[in-house]
This record gives structure tokens, C-alpha cells and sequence, in this order.
């Protein structure tokens, strides 16, 4: 532990940024893509920069979709402001359930924590040139960087399976989107494929965040422990949390003709009855 500040002044751990192989199976993928449609998210006209397909939230962050592995899978990218519109919007769980669906791997995972600080004094720290970090299995080599966006230092070799990036988040705010915000000092992880983060992981990151970053920061009491998934169940499925009852609705009726709604109609709650009533009115009313 090297950055000397009270867990009080931590918030949450989250993650902000996403990568997920998923085996290239056209039920699972297409219902991905509708839950982002129903989401406010659109399919843009151009492929992604750096190819794929992608999906814009309203506030124009990318949800990319591509093939890889010989078209054998699809890694669907979720970038930090797709992520955070998705918590905001209460459809985060909901998306990563629809990833867990069909065998999957995290390939990678950016996980971060925002201290409420004064970023200086820390950074500075951190530039001790007697320091020695270990995220891993040893010493993490360093290296610093001060550009427009502030003063940065990151931790991890070049290939190394864990990299973390200490910056002040403040002075990233205002240099990018002249957005004022109080004093905050970013810790950021990011974890390759060969550390086995799990869907588990991203929908509650707080176990595997401390189980490295103690090596930078005193971590809260009573943190879970934490383990990898091993290379038996990496590719398993993880049991998704419930679909919100209206989207499960919406999807019913997405997919299925009016003469075999009658047949689901009995199983649905209270609630998606009445959903279900109100949309077949539209779907029925004379245009």
C-alpha cells in the first residue's frame, strides 16, 4: 500500500470498460442487440473505427459488435460511457445477463475506483523513485505521463496480464469536457484474459478490485475474497439475474404472432398482463 488515504473517502468500485468474447451464436447475439435497441441505443450507419458493428447510446458512446477467431466468436466492446449510460438507465445487469447466455470469456476488464482527494500529494507519492509495486507475481515496472489531460502514472509491463493507472480525474474532467468536478484521484485496473474475470466480477466488483489494488491503496473492511475462474468453467455460464418485467414483456411480444400470445399470455405477472393488453390495443388499432 503506497497511497495514504482513509476508505472513508473511496466510492464505489465499478467497471468502465468491457470486453467479452462471445461464441458467434445468432439467437443470443440478436437478442443482445434488441435489449440495446430497447435500451435508447441505435445502430449506427458506419462500422466502428476499428471495424465492427456498433450501437450509439444517446449520449454517442459505442457498444461495438466484431468478429474474431476466425468468425467462430464475437467480442462485444462496451466502453465507459456505454456502461455508465446503461447503470444510469438501471439496464446494466440486464445487459450482462444477456452476455451470459451463451459460453463466454472477459477478455478485458477496466475496473476503477474514484477517491475523493486532493490527487497532488498522492501522485507525487507515487513518484518516489524508490517505489516498488506488485500487482502480480512481481514488480510492476512504472512509467509517467503528463499531457493535457493531467499528470498520470501507470504500473504493469507492456504485456503483462494487470495494469493500473493512477491520474487525477479532475483535471481529466475539465481537460476533455470542460466538466468541473471536486478534487477526485482515479485507480484504475485494467485485466487481461489470463486473470479470469467473470460476469460475476463486472456485475460486483469490490472482491477482485481489492484483491490487487491493496498494492496501491488501504482497502475497506470486510472485503469478499476473491478467485479466478478457472480454465474449466471460464467459458460457462453465469445464472443471469431476472429480466425486468416489462422488458421481458416487450420481447414476448417482439417475437412471437398475435395468435401465439394467447398461449404465453397466462404465465406472465400482473403487470406484463396489463403491459401486453395496452401494446396489443396499438398493434390491433386500425392505422
Amino acid at each position: 500500500m503506497v497511497i495514504d488515504v482513509n476508505p472513508t473517502m473511496y466510492k464505489p468500485p465499478f467497471c468502465d470498460w468491457l470486453n467479452v468474447s462471445v461464441q458467434n451464436d445468432a439467437p443470443t447475439l440478436d437478442a443482445l442487440e434488441s435489449f440495446l435497441s430497447d435500451a435508447g441505443f441505435g445502430r449506427a450507419p458506419r462500422p466502428h473505427r476499428h471495424g465492427g458493428l456498433q450501437w450509439l447510446s444517446p449520449t454517442g458512446a459505442p457498444v461495438v459488435f466484431k468478429e474474431v477467431a476466425g468468425n467462430t466468436a464475437c467480442s462485444v466492446s462496451f466502453c465507459g460511457g456505454a456502461l455508465a449510460y446503461l447503470r444510469d438507465a438501471g439496464s446494466f445487469l440486464p445487459a450482462l445477463s444477456h452476455l451470459a447466455r451463451a459460453p463466454h470469456r472477459v477478455s478485458r476488464a477496466d475496473i476503477a475506483l474514484d477517491v475523493a482527494t486532493d490527487p497532488a500529494q498522492h501522485l507525487q507519492a507515487l513518484s518516489a523513485p524508490d517505489l516498488d509495486v506488485c500487482l502480480g507475481r512481481g514488480s510492476s515496472p512504472r512509467r509517467q505521463y503528463i499531457g493535457e489531460t493531467g499528470y498520470t502514472i501507470y504500473f504493469g509491463a507492456r504485456h503483462a496480464r494487470i495494469h493500473a493507472r493512477v491520474y487525477d480525474k479532475s483535471a481529466e474532467a475539465l481537460a476533455r469536457r470542460r466538466e468541473v468536478i471536486p478534487p477526485t484521484l482515479r485507480v484504475e485496473l485494467t485485466f487481461d484474459v489470463r486473470v479470469g474475470v467473470s460476469l460475476r466480477d463486472i456485475a460486483a466488483p469490490q472482491a477482485l478490485f481489492w484483491h490487487y489494488a491493496a498494492a496501491l491503496l488501504p482497502p475497506p473492511p470486510n472485503v469478499p475474497s476473491w478467485a479466478p475462474v478457472d480454465d474449466d468453467n471460464r467459458l460457462g455460464i453465469w445464472k443471469a439475474p431476472p429480466v425486468e418485467p416489462l422488458m421481458k414483456a416487450r420481447k414476448v411480444l417482439d417475437r412471437l404472432p398475435l395468435d401465439t400470445l394467447r398461449t404465453h399470455f397466462a404465465e406472465l405477472t400482473a403487470p406484463e398482463q396489463q403491459y401486453i393488453e395496452r401494446i396489443l390495443l396499438e398493434r390491433i388499432r386500425p392505422s
